[in-house]
């Protein structure tokens, strides 16, 4: 049987969103590359066992490193001056992105691996990103909007980039970075809990805290549109009420049933949560 007839079977139900073309159906379009819906719920921890138990049941875990019980993510995000990324979050703007670096301890345990730097846009429905290694000093070179070198220490430790591809994307955050002046602004750590079948990715992350790096202002981050403001309280209210799980589904237009059951049962449906965008409001909040 072929893999987009297993994707389309009674196990699974069509998203609201229409269901990528089998071209599409290939995990990575280059290495490190991604292209996929992305679905957000918040989980009431009253049912994180439950929906824990179903993911082992269902799916496998999913990590690079083996006996990995789960992830701590350190992200470091860059901002404009301006905030744009932030405040195109609340907009709704239908072409945005983010840019951040993360660095990955599995079980909690620090490792000696250079970051990833990672450009995430989305576009409509659509999520999409690429990624990379670096070493610090090309992350020194970025905080002074310099552009990251494209030496043979940087194709070393990206083995499965080919050359041209990885140039390609160190010009474009280079660019970006430059063009926007981009400078890290906020770390946000959580823990991660990662499983993955048939092309559908689901992450359960908790634990989530945060450092802002620079001083806020309310009327940088709000501008002179209540709406944003408005909206950017409701996100911390909702998350805030009672304890939550940050659930997200990554996929390409099929999701499971049982999967979409759960959703039905335990949340109150799909969000836009942002944990940057929710770590930066509630440093103004917490003033």
């Amino acid at each position: 049987m072929s893999q987009v007839a297993q994707l389309s079977s009674t196990d699974y139900s069509v998203s609201e969103q229409t269901a990528f073309a089998p071209a599409a159906l290939q995990t990575h379009l280059q290495a490190e590359e991604f292209e996929r819906y992305e679905d957000k719920y918040l989980v009431p921890l009253q049912y994180k066992d439950e929906l824990l138990e179903l993911l082992y049941e269902k799916s496998r875990p999913s990590y690079l490193t083996p006996n990995t019980n789960f992830l701590e993510i350190e992200s470091c995000y860059y901002e404009s001056p301006t905030f744009q990324s932030y405040r195109d979050h609340f907009l709704g703007k239908p072409y945005r992105f983010k840019l951040r670096t993360r660095r990955y301890a599995p079980n909690g345990v620090a490792t000696q691996d250079p970051a990833n730097i990672e450009l995430k846009s989305k576009d409509g429905e659509t999520s999409r990103k690429f990624r990379f290694r670096v070493e610090q000093s090309d992350l020194d070179r970025l905080r002074d909007f310099l552009p990251i070198r494209v030496s043979s220490a940087l194709v070393e430790i990206n083995p499965t980039i080919p050359g041209e591809e990885l140039s390609r994307r160190a010009k474009n955050i280079s660019r970006l970075v430059a063009e926007n002046q981009l400078r890290p602004i906020c770390n946000v750590v959580y823990q991660r809990q990662a499983f993955e079948r048939r092309g559908v990715r689901v992450t359960l992350d908790t634990h989530i805290t945060s450092k802002v790096m620079s001083k806020l202002h309310a009327a940088l981050l709000f501008s002179d549109d209540s709406n944003v403001r408005e909206l950017a309280q409701a996100m911390a209210d909702r998350f805030q009420a009672m304890p939550h799980a940050l659930l997200e589904v990554k996929h390409r237009g099929l999701v499971p049933k049982w999967l979409d059951r759960f959703t039905v049962a335990r949340t109150t449906g799909k969000v836009g949560f942002s944990k940057y965008c929710y770590s930066l409001t509630t440093h103004l909040l917490d003033k």
